[in-house]
């Protein structure tokens, strides 16, 4: 109720102002209908209550009471009254994706199976199987930051290449998070489209907690941070929280891709301030009212007469 309340608006206010002259063309036909009212300038005051007849059943509802209201519906359908959003049917899932891999031989842990490092390139090639279209781009570090493959909507090439990586590769070791980071973010402002960034790592430390939260301050994309642990551990929920994303553990099942990816896709919605998606007119149940009350005019007698 709140909700609605406080998105309720009119698509097209101006046509309220048509209010005003329906306003007063009603209560000039209300005083002329009014019989007391025609007979006051020819008759005194106290001689008119004597002759006005008393006590006839008078008719509630009248025609001029039936046509303000007529008046005043149909203003407020023209309006446009909407409170809820409605999709676009040609609004498309545009969120691109940065993904963010940890490789060092941490990684290569089997608590896993069969390993860190191995599990999360199967959860990134379903993850990709869950966002058909997008365009997805992968980072690898560890003391270094490296881009691996630019935004594509080539899923299958970054799997290829995810499959491949291993700490041998990386040509310094470390963990160097935040230099991730800034990869990514460049990597989204060169794509010029509303997206957000996964990290997939098991461990984060203060320095890179402090880089994201240093990123959403200035306005990057919502950092998402994805577990490759047993565990749930207390700086990857808290680097989640600074990023303004969400955390998942990897799962034995598709649960956790599913999390991420309508994450991801929502992110799209927030970044742009809801493009793709438009108010839906909620004039439209006022049609039912409004025949009910011109049916009135098919009535024999039912008449609004301005003179």
């Amino acid at each position: 109720m709140t909700e609605l309340i406080h998105n309720f608006h009119f698509l097209r206010p101006w046509w309220l102002v048509a209010m005003l002259p329906a306003a007063a063309m009603w209560w000039v036909i209300f005083r002329r209908d009014d019989s007391k009212h025609l007979w006051q300038q020819w008759v005194e005051p106290v001689l008119l209550d004597a002759l006005m007849r008393k006590g006839g059943k008078r008719q509630r509802l009248r025609p001029i009471h039936v046509l303000g209201l007529f008046w005043i519906v149909t203003v407020l359908a023209l309006a446009g009254p909407t409170w809820q959003r409605t999709p676009s049917p040609f609004a498309e899932d545009k969120a691109a994706l940065v993904i963010v891999l940890k490789v060092t031989p941490s990684m290569e842990e089997t608590d896993i199976a069969p390993s860190r490092l191995q599990r999360a390139a199967q959860k990134i090639s379903d993850l990709l199987a869950a966002r058909p279209g997008t365009r997805n781009a992968l980072v690898a570090y560890a003391g270094s930051a490296h881009l691996v493959m630019p935004l594509t909507t080539d899923a299958n090439v970054i799997n290829t290449f995810v499959a491949d990586l291993s700490p041998t590769l990386m040509p310094k070791e470390g963990d160097d998070a935040a230099a991730a980071l800034r990869l990514s973010e460049r990597q989204l402002d060169k794509g010029g489209q509303p997206g957000a960034v996964l990290f997939i790592t098991d461990e984060l430390n203060d320095e890179a907690i402090a880089a994201f939260a240093a990123h959403r301050e200035k306005g990057g994309a919502p950092i998402h941070v994805w577990a490759a642990t047993t565990e749930e551990p207390t700086t990857l929920k808290q680097a989640a929280g600074s990023g303004e994303g969400s955390f998942a553990v990897i799962t034995p099942d598709q649960s956790d891709v599913d999390r991420l990816a309508h994450d991801v896709q929502q992110t799209a919605t927030s970044k742009t301030g809801g493009q793709g998606e438009g108010w839906q007119d909620a004039g439209y149940w006022l049609l039912p009212l409004l025949l009910i009350m011109a049916a009135f005019w098919f009535r024999r007698g039912w008449v609004v007469a301005y003179e």
